[in-house]
């Protein structure tokens, strides 16, 4: 997945989907594991909440602040592209 992706972002895709798929799946599919250990035991909220704020700060949200850079940068590019040359 990874050699596609690096691929597909070499060629200049135009689609975000080699970006986001291996995003959502290395992302999504750890937190979805873990939410559902963490929630599968016999722990009051507080503990859970505990247990997943690691990966929370340590992964997950800056996964998410990379992936508003990219949006942003990607949104400015096209709009640079767009503009008419003076």
């Amino acid at each position: 997945m990874t050699f596609f992706s690096v691929r597909l972002a070499k060629s200049g895709g135009r689609s975000s989907a080699w970006f986001l798929l291996p995003t959502l799946l290395f992302t999504v599919l750890p937190l979805s594991i873990l939410s559902w250990k963490i929630l599968g035991q016999e722990t009051g909220w507080m503990d859970r909440v505990v247990a997943l704020l690691p990966f929370v700060i340590g992964f997950v949200v800056p996964v998410l602040l990379l992936l508003a850079a990219y949006y942003e940068l990607r949104g400015r590019t096209q709009m640079d592209q767009d503009s008419p040359k003076t």
